[in-house]
C-alpha cells in the first residue's frame, strides 16, 4: 500500500526561497490521486528495491552498462528508438542544492540518448506570481517530457508530482530525513561490485544518523538482509530516529550505537564497509549554527583510522565532506567516495551513482 506524506495546508519554500501558493484546507482536489492509477512505474523509495530479486536485475542491467562505458562503446539501450525522437529527461531541483545527484542524473539521461532540460530554480518563473506547484508540475508536463527527476526539500512535493504527472517520477533525494533512492542503489551497486555481495557485511556508520535521507534509505536496504550487521559512532544528538531503530529491530540484524569513538578501532578492524555522514543540517544550510560533527573529534575520521581498516574493506562518504573525513584521505587506498585526484577510474561511488542511475531510468520505463 502506497501512503502519502501528510500534506501540510501551508505553503512550501524551495531551496532558492521561492514560495509556492498553498491550496485551501477544503480546496484539495488532488489529495485523492492514485500516482500509480495509470500503470506509471515512479522510483521514490528505497522500499521499494528490498525484493531481491528486483535488486539483482537492476545492477546486472548496472554492470552490463558500465562495461559498455568502460570500452568506450554507445551504451545499447530499448531508450534508444530508431525514427523516433528522443526521450526527454526535465530534472526539477527546487530543494536542497545539489552537485553530485543533478549532474548525474542528467549525464546518465545523457549517456542513454536521451534529451535533458534542467530547472534548479522557479525564480522568475510564475510561481513568484502566486502559482502552487501542483500547477507548476502541469505545466510542466504539458512540455511533453517522458520522465521527471525531482529533488525538494519537502518530502510531500515529490508524491504530489507523482499524484500529478503523467509520466514517471525519479526522486532525487526529498525532505532533510527523507529518502534517497538513488543514491542508495549507486551504493548498493559499488558494494555488490567490490565485495561481491550485499549480506554478511559488517558496517561501521560514523557521524548523522539522524536527519541523513542517505542513511534512512541505505538502512532500509542493508537491513534487508539479516545477515548485515551495524555499529554505529553518532553524537548523541545525532543517533538513530526512532522509526529506524524499530525498522532496525524488527529487521533481525544485530547493531550497537556508540556515542564516543570508544572502541572504534576495534569496529573498524573487523569492518566490510564505513560509512561516514556529515552533519546533514549544516551542509543544507552551508551554515554553522551548532556543533557540527567535524567539531566533534570523536568522530572525525583520519588517516590513522582508515589504516585500521581490513584492505577489502570500503570508505564511503556520499560528500559533501564537511570536515568529518579529512581532505588527506582523498588518496587513502580504502576510500571509494570519489577516485583520487589526477586519475579516472569507475570504481567509485560517483560513478557508481551514475550507472545505477542509468539502470534507474530504463527500470521506469519497464525495460528491467
Amino acid at each position: 500500500m502506497n501512503v502519502a506524506p501528510a500534506l501540510q495546508k501551508s505553503s512550501v519554500k524551495n531551496g532558492a526561497g521561492t514560495q509556492f501558493a498553498a491550496l485551501g484546507p477544503f480546496d484539495d482536489p488532488y489529495q485523492d490521486l492514485e500516482p500509480f492509477a495509470n500503470g506509471v512505474r515512479h522510483l521514490y523509495s528505497a522500499s521499494q528495491f528490498t525484493d531481491h530479486k528486483l535488486l539483482a536485475a537492476i545492477l546486472d542491467r548496472a554492470d552490463e552498462i558500465a562495461k559498455q562505458i568502460a570500452a568506450g562503446i554507445i551504451v545499447d539501450t530499448p531508450l534508444r528508438e530508431h525514427g523516433k525522437r528522443p526521450k526527454l529527461l526535465h530534472t526539477l531541483f527546487v530543494g536542497s542544492p545539489s552537485t553530485r545527484t543533478i549532474h548525474s542524473i542528467n549525464r546518465a539521461a545523457d549517456l542513454l540518448g536521451m534529451d535533458v532540460t534542467v530547472d534548479t530554480s522557479l525564480q522568475g518563473s510564475s510561481v513568484e506570481k502566486g502559482e502552487s506547484w501542483e500547477h507548476t508540475v502541469m505545466a510542466l508536463d504539458a512540455m511533453l517530457p517522458d520522465v521527471f527527476a525531482i529533488r525538494a526539500n519537502d518530502q510531500q512535493l515529490v508524491w504530489r508530482a507523482m499524484q500529478i504527472s503523467s509520466v514517471p517520477v525519479i526522486n532525487c533525494g526529498a525532505g532533510e530525513t527523507g529518502d534517497h533512492p538513488t543514491q542508495m542503489l549507486g551504493d548498493a551497486y559499488l558494494i555488490k561490485n567490490k565485495l561481491g555481495r550485499l549480506d554478511n557485511l559488517r558496517f561501521v556508520i560514523i557521524g548523522d544518523a539522524r536527519n541523513s535521507r542517505v542513511i534512512r534509505s541505505n538502512l532500509t536496504l542493508w537491513s534487508n538482509y539479516a545477515s548485515n550487521s551495524f555499529e554505529l559512532y553518532t553524537p548523541q544528538h545525532l543517533s538513530l530516529a526512532p522509526d529506524i531503530r524499530k525498522m532496525l529491530d524488527g529487521s533481525g540484524c544485530g547493531y550497537r550505537e556508540y556515542a564516543n569513538r570508544q572502541g572504534l578501532h576495534e569496529s573498524l578492524a573487523k569492518a566490510d564497509v564505513v560509512y561516514v555522514m556529515t552533519d546533514v543540517k549544516t551542509a543544507q544550510s552551508g551554515t554553522k549554527k551548532y556543533k557540527t560533527v567535524a567539531d566533534l573529534d570523536d568522530f572525525v575520521v583520519d588517516w590513522q583510522d582508515a589504516d585500521m581498516m581490513p584492505q577489502h574493506a570500503l570508505l564511503m562518504h556520499p560528500l559533501p565532506n564537511a570536515g568529518e573525513i579529512r581532505p588527506r584521505l582523498d588518496f587513502h587506498p580504502r576510500s571509494v567516495y570519489a577516485s583520487k585526484p589526477g586519475t579516472r577510474r569507475m570504481d567509485n561511488e560517483m560513478t557508481a551513482g551514475l550507472i545505477a542511475r542509468m539502470a534507474s531510468l530504463e527500470w521506469v520505463f519497464g525495460l528491467i
